[in-house]
Parts: structure tokens; sequence; C-alpha cells
């Protein structure tokens, strides 16, 4: 008998095209679902893929979103609220500015997960209060650090 794993599993749907569909359907299967809203360009672009996204299906689902330049208020007003998780990335170099933007979304009642490149930025992630940290190394795509 396989043992239930003791693992969060996230599925970030590949960056590009927003994919709902297959955030969706992880979600469903129960994992933690995202659309990569990273690279998607200025807060504009992402309020309207934001929009776009709809009411969804009452299946939970997060976003990924590029820190430096995505929250602001219009975005976290446009969040749909079939979307209960967040995963930051390019967390700002100030400690007080991420536990601002942490807070914010915790405040709407989301789960803040911040991915961090080097242990300072995961050190600045906890110490914000995020509620997950992702840790990605030098083997993943895009934005890496060399720890």
């Amino acid at each position: 008998m396989i043992s239930p794993s003791k693992f969060t599993w996230i599925v970030v749907a590949p960056g590009g095209v927003p994919s709902m569909a297959l955030a969706m359907e992880t979600s469903r299967a129960g994992a933690k679902g995202f659309v990569d809203l990273e690279n998607t360009g200025d807060s504009e672009s992402v309020r309207r893929a934001l929009r776009a996204m709809g009411t969804g299906s009452g299946v939970p689902i997060g976003v990924k979103l590029d820190a430096s330049v995505h929250v602001s208020d219009p975005v976290l007003a446009a969040l749909p609220s079939h979307v209960s998780w967040v995963i930051l990335s390019r967390p700002p170099r100030s400690s007080p500015v991420l536990r601002g933007i942490v807070s914010a979304l915790q405040q709407k009642r989301l789960q803040v997960f911040v991915e961090a490149v080097s242990v300072a930025e995961a050190v600045m992630a906890q110490e914000a209060g995020a509620d997950a940290i992702i840790a990605k190394g030098n083997e993943a795509g895009g934005r890496v650090g060399g720890e």
C-alpha cells in the first residue's frame, strides 16, 4: 500500500499563455495548481489576465506574480474569489516592503508563498511572515540563484 505523501504538491502551469485549466485540474486532483503570470508584463496586463480567469468553477487555484511589478492595489482588487494562494517571485530586497506585500495578501485571506533563490531571500521571506518558502536552486529554469 502506498502511504500518503507528506508533501504538498504544487504545479505551476508553464508561463507564456496563462492556463487556468491545468491549475484547476491540479487542484481537483488534490495538489495546489497555479497560473503563472510572472512574465505577463505590466500590472495592467496582469489585471486583464486575472479578469479573464473569471469566477472559476469553485475550485481553488493560485497565481504566480512578479512581486517587483505585479503587486499593487489594482491587481489585488482584480484577484478572483477562487484564488486562494499566491507565489511571489522576485521578492523586494527590503524586508519591510516584503512584509507589507505579504500582509496585504494575507488580509485578503490568501496563503502567500515566496520564491527564494538565496538564503538571504528565504530568511527575509520568513521574517516577512510568508506562509511558505519555495527554495529555487540553480537547476531550475528562469530566475535562479547561485546557492
